[in-house]
């Protein structure tokens, strides 16, 4: 057994094990159906990044669907009683007349066009899922590794293994690639993956000495980001959080070459130039991204960001739980009625957080601040990046409500703080003299990532309308 480990590094068993998770995980019986293209059904029957690849195809921005008449002549169509019963495109933009996908169009350059260009055919919803997923798996525990072999050198290598994938399972994106109607979910996988793919590419230039290099890792992170925001711009807005203090420490304030400060930035400002560009033409504004026109379950216009809603995004984000199980005997996801806010808001099939226990050792990194052997950058890093989630999640809440895929924009950062605040407690352990009480920290260490293992089960499990049924679609839910 020994000889089999040390064939393999510590990062090469944290990729296998997340990898492996994921292939078995995903391992089912439901068929991957890819698209032909041309269309051979109504543009409308397709989701919305099949509608937008379609429209460039055409050489337009615009899906090639026009609205009913009756939907245009009202006043306001955007306020679902005005529209009644009538017909239209659910959850497209709708303006000046014309539909438009709000979806980011990463998905589409990265993964639909290329796979188009090769089979002639488009993939399918569920396929561009898993691409993202994989592509987290393999980068995701890299970056992990990267960050504690570089802050801590007392800790074990199997304890960074152990909380590597704590952190996969507790980032819940496997989750997120169950969801029905997967173009919703697509937003949230690609975003999530562009987004570790932009953290490991900056952290490598963050630490590399050798100056070419570190500019080639920079470019490569702006590219990724520019890509992260084209999936989800919320995830990239979270990113902002964990990237600006790095930024300030290391970039700005050492004593960094002119090209240096700049090459990290280079890519990803031509690409988000691109980016305002694309909005200006679509919605006559290089900031206005669609979503003020969505044709959803309310006005979105109305939505505001409101101090006094603060608690109740904590409460839906971070602390509740999920309902234990239905008259069918299967863990569900919560429910509620809307009668605990002001207005309408989307809430629906959600769980906090917190529902994970070992998720609140993020709040260790709060400790950090007062041990003075620990780098001021890195301190605030990890303190900013825990803020983050709170205000993102408070963000989220006001602008549209709740469900659990929204968790996405803050769920992998939030296991990324709660392993380097258990990795610091690790850390301190090795300075206790007394080596049972040190012993003693480190097996309740292990007894709560056991215990939140299986929470974290429970909720991979769970049954849902907008998930795929894990019982009856994949092989472990068949002996479960």
């Amino acid at each position: 057994m020994k000889n089999i480990f040390k064939r393999f590094s510590p990062v090469t068993l944290a990729v296998v094990l997340c990898f492996s998770t994921m292939l078995i995980y995903f391992m089912s019986y439901m068929d991957i159906e890819n698209i032909q293209y041309p269309l051979t059904e109504d543009i409308s029957t397709y989701d919305p990044y099949v509608q937008q690849f379609d429209a460039f195809m055409k050489g337009q921005l615009h899906i090639d669907c026009e609205p009913s008449e009756e939907l245009l002549a009202l006043d306001n169509p955007y306020n679902p009683d005005e529209r009644g019963e009538l017909e239209f495109l659910w959850d497209r933009a709708l303006f000046n007349g014309k539909y438009y996908s709000y979806f980011g169009i990463a998905p589409i350059i990265t993964v639909m066009l290329p796979f188009y260009l090769i089979s002639g055919m488009l993939p399918s919803a569920l396929l561009v899922q898993f691409v993202y997923i994989g592509i987290f798996s393999i980068v995701f525990p890299k970056l992990l590794m990267l960050i504690m072999d570089r802050y801590s050198k007392k800790v074990h290598w199997g304890f960074k293994v152990l909380l590597t994938y704590v952190a996969y399972l507790t980032s819940f994106n496997l989750l997120y690639g169950r969801g029905n109607n997967p173009f919703y979910y697509i937003a949230c996988t690609a975003a999530i993956a562009f987004l570790t793919l932009f953290a490991y590419m900056f952290f490598k230039g963050i630490f590399e000495e050798e100056h070419k290099k570190r500019c080639i890792y920079f470019v490569f992170a702006g590219l990724m980001y520019a890509l992260c925001i084209h999936s989800r711009i919320n995830v990239a807005f979270m990113a902002v959080f964990f990237v600006v203090p790095p930024i300030i420490f290391k970039v700005i304030l050492e004593k960094q070459k002119i090209k240096e400060k700049f090459s990290s930035n280079l890519v990803s400002s031509s690409v988000l130039v691109g980016a305002l560009v694309y909005n200006q033409a679509r919605f006559d504004s290089p900031f206005e991204f669609g979503t003020t026109y969505q044709l959803t379950v309310a006005d979105v216009s109305e939505y505001e960001l409101k101090i006094s809603e603060f608690d109740d995004a904590i409460k839906y984000y971070y602390e509740s739980t999920f309902i234990t199980s239905d008259e069918h005997g299967r863990n569900v996801l919560k429910n509620t009625d809307k009668k605990t806010v002001d207005r309408y808001i989307y809430i629906e099939e959600y769980f906090g957080l917190y529902t994970v226990p070992y998720l609140m050792a993020g709040f260790l990194i709060i400790f950090m601040l007062f041990n003075k052997k620990i780098n001021k950058g890195y301190k605030i890093t990890l303190l900013s990046t825990l803020a983050g989630g709170f205000i993102v999640a408070w963000i989220d809440f006001c602008l549209g409500g709740v469900i659990f895929r929204y968790l996405a924009d803050i769920s992998t950062e939030a296991a990324v703080c709660a392993v380097l605040g258990t990795l610091y407690l690790l850390e301190l352990s090795y300075g206790i003299q007394n080596k049972k009480i040190a012993n003693l920290l480190r097996v309740a260490i292990v007894g709560i990532v056991v215990i939140s293992l299986f929470d974290i089960w429970q909720i991979m499990t769970v049954h849902s309308i907008n998930l795929f049924d894990f019982r009856d679609n994949s092989i472990i839910g068949r002996f479960i």
